[in-house]
Parts: C-alpha cells; structure tokens; sequence
C-alpha cells in the first residue's frame, strides 16, 4: 500500500468536507434485487454538488491549498474533476483554469464556466489535454494532477467511510475505474476497516489501461479511450492511485458500451436517477458477474449524473427495446 496516504488522512478529510457537503444517501433497491439476485444498494453520489463524487476531493484538496500563498489553479479534465476544482476553488476565492479535450460534454463545461472558472480547449481526449495543461502552469497556476494528488483520494475515500457505517454487513463494493483516486480510496478504506470486503473496479472495454495492465502485471497505455463512458476514458493508469490499486484490488472487469447504456437505462427506470455511463458501469458489472454474487450485499456506486440530454436522448432512441 502506498504510504501517501494513511487512513488518517481520510479521516481528516471528512471534517473538512462536512462543512460543505453531507453523506450521500446508500439506498436499497428491490426491483433491482430481484433483478440481479443478490442484495443491491446503490451509492447516491450523484446527489453531491457537481452531480459526481470528485467534490469530495476537490473540497479537501482546495481547503489545504486555501493556506498556502497560491493564487490559482490549473487541470485538465473530461468534466467531473474540472467541476470539483472550479467549485472548491470558488468556495476559497482561489482562481481556476480547467483544459478540456475538444468536444467535451457541453453541459459539463457550461458548468465548470458557471463556477467562475476559465475553460480551455484543448486536444483530441483526457491526456492530450492533460498535457497542455502541464505546459500552462507559471508562477501563480499550481497544477493540481487529476488522479496523482494526495489530498483527491483523501477526500474521495469519505465515501467508503459512509458505506461502510451504513451497510457494516457489506460483502463486495463495484466502483467505476477511470483515472483510478475513487478505487483507490475506497481499498484504503476497506484495508482498514473491513479487510474482507471485496473490492471491484469497472473499465470500458474501449479504454481498458488499467484492466489490462492488472492482467499482465505491467503498465499498459492505449492507443485510444473512446468510449462513451467519459469519466472512464483513460489511456493510462496514474502512478498514485495504481500503486494502491495493483496490489490490492480483488477484480477488474470490462463492459461494453452496449452493456453501459442499458444500465444507464436501466437505472433511470428502477431508481429515477439519471446516471452518466462511468455511473453505470456499476450495474452493467453487477449484471454481468451476478452469478458470482448471488445472495450478497452488494454497493455498487453511482459515482455521477451528468449525461447531457443529447446523448440521453440518443441512448433511448436506439435501447427502445429495453422498455
């Protein structure tokens, strides 16, 4: 386990990002249990400011940062991160530049603009973006790594913590596997409290850099991360979040974006919450292993909702037969 962080850390956290946010709802489903075959609980983190789980990390991060004599901070972002900085960097008058990949989900950068941050667009996907927003930093830009940041997966593992006070009886948790912080929070947390809970990390199949480097024990980067699932569209997993993750998580999957969109449907129907795909991949994992769950206690986390309705739209019209 990486030393980073300590589980202290993650306890620190949670003072600080309770005064600006409370425990997101863990909430059973029994459509959805008798659906799958075992015990289903979602995790609301689509109720968070943001729609997403990011402002947990954003919040704790930008409160450190508040103490320091920085005047401003940059990123790069596919939307959800973007939004958690420029919004905790709001609520501490710190200025913010967040660099987007050319057509980014328009409701996302509306907004990161509506938080008073400034918008940058730049490059064909996540990392080529990332890039460019290295080569902005000067002497008054901090950049802030969106996944190799101590203080992001602090703030991020709170949402174990609740999880685990609500549901002690938890047997597997399935996170989405994008840039990593989320389920490396979460095995922080578990390592510590509750070694036996079984942790699962879900990757598209189009954007598989951590699934496949777990599965040949080296780093693997991809040439491509299209997929429809932006909060998973990775070309490459991040030396921090990796080093907890390599070692410690009990299974990676993949789904195909077929398998992500009636989740996304799925989860409309059966919770009325409208889940973005890296929200979806939960249950379109649970489905996919449910023979292995069978009469478990399952968490699977619904880590954001920010689908823009133009997708929305297109997801229903071609998964008609899905209702």
């Amino acid at each position: 386990m990486n030393e980073n962080i300590k589980f202290k850390d993650v306890i620190a956290a949670r003072k600080i990002i309770y005064d600006h946010i409370k425990p997101t709802p863990l909430r059973y489903y029994a459509e959805l249990s008798d659906y799958l075959g075992f015990n289903s609980y979602i995790k609301h983190e689509n109720h968070l400011p943001t729609n997403s789980f990011k402002i947990r990390g954003g919040i704790n991060l930008l409160k450190h940062l508040s103490k320091t004599n920085i005047k401003g901070v940059i990123t790069a972002s596919r939307g959800n991160h973007g939004q958690s900085l420029a919004y905790s960097s709001m609520l501490e008058n710190i200025k913010c530049k967040i660099v987007v990949p050319y057509g980014n989900n328009p409701e996302k950068n509306v907004a990161i603009k509506s938080f008073n941050a400034e918008l940058i667009e730049y490059g064909n996907d996540f990392d080529e973006a990332r890039e460019y927003s290295e080569k902005l930093v000067t002497n008054k830009f901090l950049y802030i790594h969106p996944c190799n940041e101590p203080k992001l997966i602090a703030g991020v593992a709170t949402q174990t913590l609740e999880i685990l006070t609500d549901l002690p009886e938890v047997d597997t948790i399935i996170l989405p596997l994008g840039g990593g912080t989320e389920v490396a929070g979460a095995i922080i947390v578990a390592k510590k409290l509750k070694p036996e809970v079984e942790i699962i990390g879900v990757q598209a199949e189009l954007a598989p850099a951590y699934y496949l480097s777990w599965k040949t024990g080296n780093i693997v980067k991809t040439k491509s991360a299209n997929t429809i699932a932006d909060g998973l569209a990775t070309k490459m997993p991040y030396e921090l979040p990796s080093s907890i993750i390599m070692g410690n998580i009990n299974e990676i999957i993949t789904v195909t974006e077929d398998e992500i969109k009636r989740s996304i449907i799925k989860l409309y129907q059966t919770t009325h919450n409208l889940a973005e795909g890296a929200g979806a991949a939960s249950l379109a994992a649970g489905n996919k292993i449910k023979h292995k769950l069978k009469n478990k206690n399952v968490v699977m986390i619904l880590s954001g909702g920010n689908l823009d309705l133009k997708t929305f739209k297109s997801i229903l019209n071609t998964n008609k037969n899905e209702f």
